[in-house]
């Protein structure tokens, strides 16, 4: 790995969220951190969404920590914003205003809350295909988190008998993958997927997003500084079924 760089464009700062935050998880200390750890570029985002624990002003304070932090690795902000179950957008209605206005470098769009309901195997299918399409519509959004993650947490909470990324109808992949490329937006490699990587239908759906020159992000989604070079498997992962260095996509990459 040593010809590559170390990147993690998915760290959470949880020292600004209302409830159940992690005073030590600052800006300062995840850059130092990955700085520990030889990452040479790394992002740190917190959650804008609907949940009351992660208003703006909790992100703004997070930007406002950012701007005092000068030391390496290179160093990104920004955020993770959510599907608006009840529409056909963000769930944070002022998330283009405030990303211009915080100076964010980037937003990572995701699926979360899925699962609050009944579902079976083929409405959850539905349903976080329908929310990953409309992700892929958002201008506001640089980079699909997490895809298809929710499946392996709706088995744990007994909601889902069973759960393989092979149950995914190709019509779906092909579908997320057709709109990112149209978008231009990157899709992450994220830890909620390594219960996948063995798995031969997720390793193809990686090879076909390389194949059609989508940029992979490398995300640890670390929410504390315990979790911080959970990113490395990752990267394993993708350098093993053939993405080259210069598809890993960064900040600038949009």
């Amino acid at each position: 790995m040593n010809d590559w760089p170390k990147l993690d464009f998915h760290l959470h700062a949880t020292r600004y969220r209302l409830s159940g935050g992690r005073p030590d998880a600052t800006v300062a200390n995840i850059a130092a951190r990955c700085a520990e750890l030889g990452y040479q570029a790394i992002g740190v985002v917190e959650h804008l969404d609907a949940d009351p624990k992660h208003p703006a002003a909790c992100l703004a304070e997070l930007a406002a920590e950012f701007r005092t932090v000068s030391a390496p690795p290179r160093l990104y902000v920004g955020a993770e914003l959510d599907v608006n179950v009840a529409g056909d957008g963000l769930s944070v209605p002022a998330a283009p205003r405030l990303k211009r206005e915080l100076g964010l470098d980037y937003c990572l769009g995701s699926v979360h809350g899925l699962g609050e309901g009944a579902l079976d195997r083929d409405a959850y299918i539905a349903e976080e295909h329908r929310r990953l399409l409309v992700l892929t519509r958002c201008p506001t959004v640089d980079v699909i988190a997490h895809a298809w993650s929710m499946g392996h947490a709706l088995v744990r909470k007994g909601i889902l008998p069973e759960w393989r990324f092979s149950l995914i109808p190709d019509a779906c992949l092909q579908g997320l993958l057709d709109a990112l490329r149209v978008s231009g937006q990157a899709l992450e490699v994220n830890p909620k997927a390594r219960a996948d990587f063995p798995d031969p239908a997720y390793r193809v759906f990686i090879q076909q997003a390389i194949a059609a020159g989508i940029r992979i992000a490398i995300g640890s989604d670390a929410h504390s500084l315990e979790r911080i070079g959970g990113a490395d498997a990752q990267a394993a992962f993708v350098r093993e079924v053939g993405l080259p260095a210069a598809q890993l996509w960064t900040p600038e990459a949009r």
